[in-house]
């Protein structure tokens, strides 16, 4: 364990120091404002630019600082030439100095042949970014980027120029947003343009920081001990393998070798760099022949000898061929796989798409539908109970209304049972004992059953304010997801009804809780009241049985008239009983109304969530059915372009073969 804290501490120190030794170079740097613009008459060319850029400083950051700024501040993302299929890629630096725009390779171009002509160490890098546009469900198979890698005191450091730039943001559309609004469908943006916005984050990098985002096709330029693999970079757990051994790349090359095959690099010519590049990242990315195949396109001119002697210039254009039949060969090789990797990438990204948005989304409307139908189950069988007591309500408040009866007169006394009339006597104080015993407890369990009803409402107020807030968290982050087409929103909003699930939830065992309490209060008091009816008609029957026994003399007219009463009160407990406990229905029920309301309402919104998601896995397909459209055109174009040098040499070949001197037949009969 204290081997790994002290592994982990040394990574920290390591990484403070890079971040603190690139501080150091920025701050003995100045930005110059006046490197921001450049006159017309200099922009044009790279070699007037370069000693515009460079003529007042002698130190290599500093020109270098001047270059990026100048970039950065001048020269735009071409989207739209991206955002075609059939989009011609090949301008050089001029064009891109003319046009001001480019793509990334463009941008890299430009930076190398202004170091150039300052007298500065640049390569060109291609490799792979994670960048706005990747997927997590999105393989490698052919580059996606180029930056730039600089010498400065002998350590190699990146520069990122076309992500220091700006970035790209949707366009306003509004007619398409107004008619969205006539039409009342959802605005969803698919135009973005480049926004500028210059930064230095992306000047000076160190390898491991820019391994973050970048991963060069050629494993040497990762310039790190453990070099991390494609495979890895397309993952998850790619971060896990920047300071450890990958375990899908187990070459390594130590740090002499890895500075003598650098130092290789500056002295390669650019077409022998694009090569042993090329070769290189083939070697790492075998799913990559793109850039195998125009590295033997582009070498293959230069094969080619301009000599007086016609067989040396064959000889040069046969070799040529060579390459040109390489190329030819690894852009067959790229289309294979170009369609084999499409074909898993899109077998990859509706698993993913069903896995992590469709069945989620299926399985929370499913629940929400269980739900409902449970709530407004329960709110049925309420409402049956309701009209049931309804009516045993009414026959409570019927007895209630009754006037109190009183005794008669009786004339014909039984002294014989003197005794007996003592006993009701006795009888009567322990009914009235009871009785009185039975109304505190009774009122005590209504007090109990008013607290109990109370509490509901307040219940439901409170669900209702909590799910109004968290409705407007789920509009919102739906309005995030549709608006930049950031479709994890999408897992926000289900993380926001997920939480409304638990109060809901809460609230039906609640309410079902509420109302055992209640009904059970209710039975109570119920019974204690049947109770108190039960002594009241025993003490009256005793009134009545002394009064005759008397002959008249022993009637207690006030204690029969109170008997009377108390029966009255005990129905009109069991009428309030009734009536609270019946209220206690009705609010649970106006609340499992309300719960199945709110319901509804996300039922609805994750019916909308769920067109979302096939919006976001139809746009996904269509941009798998782009990026292979064209790199698919890409190939194509290439091969139109050996095929059309290499009929150009076929024919130079043979013009050339006629101007040859005609040898007899005997003498090559000599020579066979």
């Amino acid at each position: 364990m204290k081997r790994i804290v002290n592994i982990f501490m040394l990574l920290a120190m390591l990484i403070g120091y890079q971040a603190t030794a690139r501080q150091q170079l920025f701050d003995s740097l100045v930005v110059r404002p006046s490197t921001e613009k450049a006159p017309l008459f200099v922009r044009r060319s790279p070699v007037k630019l370069a000693a515009y850029l460079t003529e007042n400083d002698s130190s290599d950051a500093q020109k270098i600082l001047n270059i990026y700024n100048w970039i950065i501040h001048n020269i735009s993302y071409d989207y739209k030439a991206y955002a075609k299929v059939k989009s011609r890629r090949a301008y050089d630096v001029k064009q891109t100095l003319r046009k001001r725009k480019g793509l990334s390779y463009q941008y890299s171009n430009l930076f190398t042949a202004l170091c150039e002509q300052a007298g500065i160490t640049s390569l060109p890098v291609a490799g792979y970014t994670r960048g706005q546009n990747f997927s997590e469900d999105d393989a490698f198979y052919e580059v996606t980027r180029q930056w730039n890698a600089v010498r400065i005191d002998g350590k190699w450091l990146f520069v990122e120029p076309t992500w220091g730039s700006g970035y790209l943001v949707q366009r306003s559309q509004w007619l398409k947003r107004v008619m969205s609004k006539v039409f009342n469908e959802d605005f969803v943006y698919d135009r973005y343009k480049f926004l500028r916005s210059p930064t230095y984050t992306y000047c000076f990098v160190t390898a491991e920081k820019m391994l973050e985002s970048h991963l060069p096709a050629d494993p040497l330029w990762q310039l790190v001990q453990y070099p991390v693999s494609v495979g890895s970079f397309e993952s998850f757990q790619w971060k896990g393998y920047q300071y450890r051994k990958d375990s899908l790349y187990s070459k390594a090359l130590s740090l002499r070798q890895k500075q003598e095959e650098l130092e290789r690099f500056t002295r390669m010519s650019p077409f022998q760099y694009q090569y042993r590049q090329a070769f290189n990242a083939y070697a790492f990315n075998p799913r990559n022949h793109a850039l195998i195949a125009n590295a033997n396109y582009s070498v293959a001119p230069g094969q080619r000898t301009v000599s007086p002697d016609p067989k040396k210039t064959i000889a040069g254009n046969k070799a040529a061929m060579e390459y040109l039949r390489g190329a030819s060969t690894y852009c067959k090789r790229h289309q294979a796989s170009i369609n084999r990797e499409t074909i898993a990438i899109r077998k990859q990204s509706l698993i993913q798409t069903k896995v992590s948005l469709e069945r989620p989304v299926a399985h929370r409307i499913k629940v929400q539908k269980q739900k409902r139908l449970r709530f407004g189950k329960i709110a049925r069988q309420w409402e049956l109970e309701q009209e049931r007591y309804a009516d045993r309500l009414a026959s409570f408040e019927k007895l209630e209304s009754e006037p109190i009866a009183t005794l008669g007169s009786y004339s014909k006394p039984n002294y014989e049972r003197r005794s007996l009339v003592a006993n009701n006597r006795a009888e009567l104080v322990r009914i009235f004992d009871n009785v009185d015993s039975l109304l505190v407890v009774s009122d005590t369990l209504l007090l109990g059953l008013r607290s109990t009803v109370r509490e509901v409402p307040g219940r439901v107020d409170s669900l209702g304010y909590y799910n109004d807030m968290l409705n407007q968290k789920i509009i919102q982050s739906t309005r995030l997801m549709v608006a930049d087409r950031r479709f994890g929103e999408l897992k926000q909003s289900w993380q926001v009804i997920d939480e409304l699930a638990g109060p809901m939830d809460l609230l039906d065992s609640i309410l079902a809780a509420r109302l055992v309490t209640a009904q059970t209060a209710y039975q109570n008091i119920d019974q204690l009241m049947k109770s108190v009816r039960a002594a009241v008609v025993v003490g009256q029957k005793l009134v009545v049985s002394n009064c005759k026994l008397t002959g008249g003399e022993d009637c207690a007219q006030e204690e029969y008239q109170r008997l009377g009463r108390l029966l009255s009160d005990s129905y009109r407990k069991r009428k309030e009983a009734l009536s609270t406990y019946m209220g206690m229905i009705q609010s649970s029920y106006d609340g499992l109304v309300s719960a199945v309301k709110l319901l509804a309402k996300q039922h609805d919104l994750l019916l909308q969530n769920s067109d979302y998601v096939q919006k976001f896995k139809d746009n996904r397909l269509a941009n798998i059915a782009f990026m292979k459209a064209k790199s698919l055109f890409e190939m194509v174009l290439l091969e139109k372009e050996i095929e059309k040098m290499q009929n150009k040499l076929l024919r130079e070949n043979l013009k050339l073969a006629r101007e040859l001197p005609q040898v007899s037949r005997k003498k090559r009969k000599r020579r066979r």
